[in-house]
């Protein structure tokens, strides 16, 4: 499990790409028929505020990871296909590294 510090070094990963991430969670979500507040209630938020927020790339920072695992089930996709969507390529090799070392620096 990540811890607090790490966990917000991994959300600042340099070259996020918000409108990207929001582009494939709306799709996926209207695709499904979801409301955006049947998105917040999956997630246990209290308003759709966050959900809009994200779908219309208004985030500065990547959500957490159990976040994004939860988001990714709400919307019938791989958490993967949610980190790739935001700019980062879980594949490639040192990718994860070096955008961790990045924002650790800042």
């Amino acid at each position: 499990m990540v811890g607090s510090g790490a966990g917000r070094r991994w959300r600042d990963l340099e070259g996020f790409d918000a409108r990207r991430l929001g582009r494939l969670a709306r799709g996926a979500r209207i695709g499904r028929g979801l409301t955006l507040r049947d998105v917040a209630d999956g997630l246990g938020l209290r308003t759709v505020s966050a959900v809009f927020h994200l779908e219309v790339g208004r985030r500065q920072r990547l959500p957490g990871p159990a976040r994004l695992e939860a988001l990714a089930r709400i919307l019938g996709l791989q958490q993967r296909d949610l980190l790739m969507a935001a700019g980062y390529d879980p594949g490639r090799s040192g990718d994860w590294k070096d955008r961790r070392k990045a924002a650790a620096r800042r």
